[in-house]
C-alpha cells in the first residue's frame, strides 16, 4: 500500500484564539475552519519555546528547546544537528519540498528537502540575499532589484501597498506550493511538502485595501487589569513599563494581524482548490499549525516573550484518510509531537530516535488512550528584552488546570507564577505566593526539575555519539 503524502502548513506568529474554529468570531478563517471540520482539532496544543527559531527547531526535530540547544532567538548552528522530518522522510522514499520560511541557521539550509524555495521576513532579507526565492521572483518580474549595499534605502519597495496584490509574498507562497503539488502528484513516490507562510507575523503584511475590510469587525478586548503586574515577576513589570513608554498603535496592530491571518486563509483556500483538483484527498494528510502565538498587547505585552497562553497556545489541525472528521481533542499536545506523528502516519519507526515528543495518532483514534498529564515550555527572554530587562530565563509546566512558571533572573533571583486556568483563564492573578498554594507550587517546581534532568540526557548524549552507552531514562511520565 502506498504511503500517505504529507502536506504541512504553517502560519507565522498567530495564537489558537485568532481562528474561527477555536471560537473567535473575529477570526476570518473559513478555509482553515474547513480543515478543522474535515479533521481533528487539538484544543490544547502548545509551542514549547515561543521565539521563531527555537519553535521551528522543535517543530522539525521533536525536541524541547534545551534538548536541541536553543531556547532563544539565536542565529547559530545546532551542534550536533538533530535528525529532521524532511531528512528522515527522504531516507524512506519520500520526495520532500518546502516553500517559505524556515528561520533555520544558516539561513539557506534546506532542512534536507529535495526542493526548497526559501524566503524570510522582509526585514531579514539580507540573511538570505540572492538565496531568497521570493526576491528572485520579484527580480524576474521587474518589481524589485536586491542590492545589499542599498537595502536599507530600497526595502520599503517591498511594502504590500507598493506591490501588485498577486505578487505579495503570501500569494507567491501559495502559488509555488500549488506548483509543487502539481509536480509531486504526477510522480510515483509519496511526498512531504512544507508550506510555511511568513504571514501574519505582525501587522504590516496586508495591503491597505485589505486592512480596510477589517475595520467593521469587532475584535476581542485586550486582556489585562489595573495593577495586574504588582504580584507578577519584576522582569514583566519592567518590560511592560518599557513597552508602555513607546509609541503604540494597538488597534491598528491588532487589525493588521487579523488581516494577515485572513490573507493566509485565503491562500490556503487556493492551495486546497489545487489539492482537490489533483484528487489528493484520498491519500494525503494535511497538518496545520503556527510556530507560536502573538500577545497583541494582552497583559501589556507585545509579540511572544512571556509564557502566557496567547504566546504559546497554537492551533493544531490534522485532516486526511483515517482521521476522524469534526473531532476535537483536549489532550495536552506540543510541537514536539509533530515529528513522531508524521513518522507514525508514514509507518516509520521513531523509537530509535529518542525524541521528546510522541505520536498523537493513538489519541486521535481513541481519546481514552494513555497520554501525558503534563506539558512544558521555556524561553530565554534576554535576547528579545535586552533593552528592557536583565538576563532572564523562564520554565513552565502545565498540569490539569494548573500552570506554573519559574523565572530565573541574572542567574540567582527566582520569581514564580501560578495560575488556575479554570478559575482564571486570562491569567490575571498570580497566586504563587499564597500560603494555601505553597505545597502545589513546590510540587510543580519539582516536576520542572525532573523534566530538565530527564531530557538533559538526550541533549548531552545524542544517539549517534552515545559511545559510553548512557542509559535511556523513561520519560513516559512527561
Amino acid at each position: 500500500m502506498r504511503k500517505p503524502n504529507i502536506l504541512l502548513v504553517c502560519a507565522d506568529m498567530a495564537s489558537a484564539e485568532h481562528f474561527g474554529c477555536y471560537g473567535n468570531p473575529a477570526g476570518i478563517t473559513p478555509n482553515i475552519d474547513g480543515i478543522a471540520a474535515r479533521g481533528t482539532l487539538f484544543e490544547q496544543a502548545y509551542c514549547p519555546c515561543p521565539p521563531c527559531i527555537p519553535a521551528r527547531a522543535s517543530m522539525m526535530s521533536g525536541l524541547y528547546g534545551h534538548t536541541h540547544g536553543k531556547i532563544a532567538h539565536l542565529k547559530m548552528r545546532l551542534t550536533p544537528r538533530p535528525q529532521l522530518i524532511p531528512e528522515i522522510l527522504s531516507r524512506n522514499g519520500y520526495r520532500t519540498g518546502l516553500v517559505g520560511k524556515t528561520h533555520w541557521w544558516p539561513s539557506a539550509d534546506s532542512l534536507g528537502c529535495n526542493d526548497a524555495f526559501l524566503t524570510i521576513d522582509d526585514h531579514l532579507t539580507p540573511e538570505l540575499g540572492k538565496n531568497d526565492a521570493y526576491i528572485r521572483y520579484l527580480e524576474a518580474e521587474g518589481l524589485f532589484a536586491y542590492d545589499e549595499k542599498t537595502w536599507e534605502q530600497e526595502k520599503e519597495h517591498l511594502h504590500p501597498d507598493r506591490l501588485p496584490f498577486e505578487s505579495l509574498k503570501v500569494n507567491w507562497t501559495a502559488r509555488q506550493t500549488c506548483k509543487l503539488l502539481e509536480e509531486y502528484s504526477a510522480a510515483r513516490d509519496p511526498f512531504f511538502l512544507f508550506c510555511s507562510f511568513v504571514e501574519p507575523h505582525g501587522s504590516r503584511k496586508a495591503p491597505k485595501q485589505y486592512l480596510e475590510k477589517m475595520q467593521q469587525i469587532s475584535l476581542p478586548a485586550i486582556i489585562g487589569r489595573s495593577g495586574e503586574h504588582n504580584d507578577k515577576p519584576d522582569v514583566q513589570r519592567r518590560a511592560v513599563k518599557g513597552w508602555a513608554a513607546k509609541p503604540q498603535k494597538k488597534e491598528a496592530y491588532r487589525r493588521g494581524v487579523y488581516a494577515g491571518i485572513g490573507l493566509v486563509d485565503q491562500c490556503i483556500g487556493t492551495i486546497l482548490e489545487t489539492f482537490q483538483k489533483l484528487n489528493l484527498s484520498e491519500n494525503t494528510v494535511v497538518l496545520l499549525l503556527t510556530d507560536h502565538g502573538d500577545l497583541m498587547y494582552d497583559h501589556g505585552c507585545v509579540e511572544k516573550t512571556f509564557l502566557y497562553e496567547q504566546a504559546i497556545r497554537i492551533p493544531l489541525l490534522i485532516a486526511g484518510p483515517g482521521i476522524p472528521s469534526g473531532a476535537r481533542r483536549s489532550h495536552l499536545v506540543s510541537q514536539i509531537d509533530l515529528l513522531p506523528t508524521i513518522l507514525d502516519l508514514c509507518s516509520i519507526d521513531v523509537d530509535s530516535l529518542r525524541v521528546d515528543g510522541r505520536s498523537v495518532l493513538p489519541i486521535i483514534s481513541d481519546p481514552k488512550s494513555p497520554w501525558r498529564d503534563k506539558l512544558f515550555a521555556e524561553v530565554d527572554q534576554t535576547v528579545h528584552l535586552k533593552d528592557l530587562v536583565s538576563a532572564s530565563q523562564a520554565k513552565m509546566i502545565r498540569q490539569g488546570p494548573w500552570k506554573y512558571i519559574y523565572t530565573l533572573i541574572d542567574g540567582h533571583r527566582v520569581e514564580e507564577e501560578l495560575y488556575n486556568l479554570e478559575e482564571d483563564p486570562q491569567e490575571l492573578h498570580n497566586i504563587a505566593g499564597r500560603p494555601a498554594q505553597a505545597d502545589r507550587t513546590q510540587k510543580l517546581r519539582s516536576e520542572i526539575l525532573r523534566w530538565m534532568v530527564a531530557t538533559e540526557v538526550r541533549r548531552l548524549h545524542p544517539e549517534p555519539e552515545n559511545h559510553y552507552q548512557v542509559p535511556s531514562i523513561n520519560t513516559d511520565f512527561l
